[in-house]
C-alpha cells in the first residue's frame, strides 16, 4: 500500500516525465486544468434543447443551403485568420443567418401545413425516418421465420406497421417484396405469402410480377413521347438491376442518414463549428453553453470530428451513452469521454468552494 508520504513524493517526481509513456498509470489521462475547475456545468435540459435546435439546422442545411453554406463558413474562417476583430464579427454574423434561415423554414412549413398536397410524393424527412425506425424489429422478425405459419402472422403484422408508417405505397409493396423474395420457403408458399398482402409474384421465385410492371410504367413517363423498347423492359438482366437488394444493413444506413447522423452535413456542422468556432454551435450559442477541453486547450479539428463520432456511439449503446450525463460526475456524456470534454454554462458564475478558499488563505 503506498502511503501519504509515498504518495507526495510520487507527485513531485511527476514532472520529471517529460511526457507520457503509456505504458504506466499517470496523472497525465485525468489532467483538468485549473482555471476550468468548479465552473459550472450546462444543464440535461440545455444540451438537449440546443441538439434539438442543431437536429433541425442539419435538415434545413440538407435540403436548402448546400455548398452555400460551406462557402460561407469558408469566407469566415478566412477572415478570422486575417483579422481576429473581423473575423469574430463574421462569426456572429453567420449565427444571425443560421437562426434566420432556420427560423424562415419553418415558418413556411407551419404555413404551408394547410395546402393542398402535391401530386408527386413527398420527400422524406427525419420525422420519417424516426417512424421508420418501428419497422426494424417486425422486419427482422419476418426475416427469421422458417415456416410459412409464422411467415403468414409476420408479413400481416409488417403490411400493418407499413400502412402506418407514413411510406409511400409504392415503398411498403417494394419493402414487402424484398422481404418475402428473401424468405428460405418454397416458391408455392411465397406465392401464397405474398398474395396475402396483395401482391403478386411470377414464375420465379422471389421476382415481383407487378414491378415489371411499374418499372415499365416509369420507363414510359421518363421517355415521354419516345416509344420503349419492350425487349429490354422484359429482359431478366434489366430486372434484377432494377430491383434494389434488401440488406438490414441498408435500412439502418438509411434510418441514420434520415436522422442526420450520416458522414455529411451534421459531420461538417459539428466537427467544424466545435473546433473553429469557440465550441459553439447554433444550439449552444442560442442557450449560452460551451464545450471545452479539460485540459484547457483548444479543441482540434480530429478532437470534434472523434467528439462528432461519439454522437454514434450514444445511439449504439441504446441512448444509455447519453443519458449517463445524469448520474456522471462532471455531467460527461459518451461523446465527452471519448473526447475529454465537458459542456459548461456561460450564464453563471465560478463557484469555488469555501473551504478550498480558506486553505488557499492559510499560510500554512
Amino acid at each position: 500500500m503506498i502511503r501519504n508520504g509515498q504518495l507526495i513524493k510520487m507527485k513531485k517526481l511527476a514532472p520529471d516525465i517529460a511526457t507520457d509513456p503509456k505504458t504506466l498509470v499517470t496523472p497525465y489521462a485525468f489532467k483538468i486544468a485549473d482555471n476550468i475547475l468548479y465552473t459550472p456545468l450546462a444543464t440535461p435540459l440545455k444540451r438537449a434543447l440546443a441538439m434539438t435546435i442543431d437536429g433541425f439546422l442539419i435538415a434545413v442545411m440538407a435540403d436548402e443551403a448546400g455548398w452555400m453554406f460551406i462557402l460561407l463558413v469558408a469566407l469566415t474562417l478566412l477572415i478570422q485568420r486575417r483579422n481576429h476583430q473581423w473575423g469574430k464579427i463574421f462569426k456572429w454574423g453567420m449565427y444571425v443567418v443560421m437562426l434566420l434561415g432556420l427560423l424562415w423554414v419553418l415558418t413556411t412549413a407551419v404555413f404551408e401545413k394547410d395546402a393542398p398536397p402535391a401530386k408527386h410524393e413527398p420527400k422524406a424527412s427525419a420525422l420519417t425516418g424516426v417512424a421508420n425506425l418501428k419497422l426494424l424489429p417486425q422486419i427482422v422478425a419476418l426475416a427469421g421465420c422458417e415456416s410459412a405459419e409464422c411467415a403468414s402472422d409476420k408479413v400481416k403484422s409488417l403490411d400493418s406497421q407499413l400502412k402506418a408508417s407514413g411510406l409511400s405505397s409504392r415503398e411498403q409493396k417494394q419493402i414487402l417484396r424484398d422481404v418475402i423474395a428473401d424468405l428460405a420457403l418454397p416458391k408455392g408458399e411465397l406465392t401464397s405469402l405474398a398474395k396475402s398482402v396483395g401482391l403478386e409474384l411470377d414464375a420465379r421465385k422471389g421476382t415481383p410480377a407487378d414491378a415489371v410492371q411499374e418499372a415499365a410504367a416509369e420507363t414510359d413517363s421518363d421517355l415521354g413521347d419516345s416509344v420503349p423498347n419492350p425487349a429490354a423492359a422484359k429482359s431478366p438482366v434489366r430486372d434484377k438491376e432494377a430491383k434494389p437488394k434488401y440488406s438490414l444493413l441498408e435500412w439502418a444506413k438509411g434510418v441514420l442518414n434520415d436522422l442526420g447522423l450520416g458522414f455529411g452535413w451534421s459531420a461538417f456542422y459539428f466537427t467544424v463549428f466545435t473546433a473553429w468556432f469557440d465550441g459553439q454551435t447554433l444550439g449552444k450559442k442560442l442557450l449560452r453553453i460551451r464545450v471545452i477541453q479539460l485540459d484547457g486547450s483548444k479543441i482540434s479539428l480530429w478532437a470534434a470530428f472523434g467528439r462528432y463520432g461519439g454522437y454514434g456511439a450514444g445511439f449504439a449503446t441504446g441512448l444509455l451513452g447519453f443519458l449517463q450525463i445524469y448520474w456522471d460526475a462532471n455531467r460527461q456524456a459518451i461523446q465527452d469521454k471519448i473526447s475529454a470534454t465537458v459542456v459548461i454554462d456561460l450564464t453563471k458564475p465560478k463557484k469555488i468552494p469555501a473551504a478550498i478558499t480558506a486553505d488557499a488563505m492559510d499560510p500554512v
